[in-house]
């Protein structure tokens, strides 16, 4: 997007690394909070978006990228 920050390159990438899951941002996330561990852990992995928003695209049944 013109005139995004530079962070929000960082951002994206790992919302579509996250998008392998097969699962939106959002159910990742409310999954995580139902663990103190999971809570503690997951957020601190790179690559790894555990944000509230966000959904799978899907193609024809296969991932194709993320959105939110």
């Amino acid at each position: 997007m013109d005139g995004a920050p530079i962070l929000c390159i960082e951002m994206a990438l790992n919302k579509a690394y996250t998008a392998l899951f097969g699962v939106s941002t959002q159910d990742f996330f409310n999954f995580i909070q139902r663990d103190p561990s999971l809570l503690a852990g997951i957020p601190t992995l790179s690559r790894v978006a555990a944000w509230e928003e966000g959904f799978p695209l899907r193609w024809t049944e296969k991932l194709s990228g993320r959105s939110g």
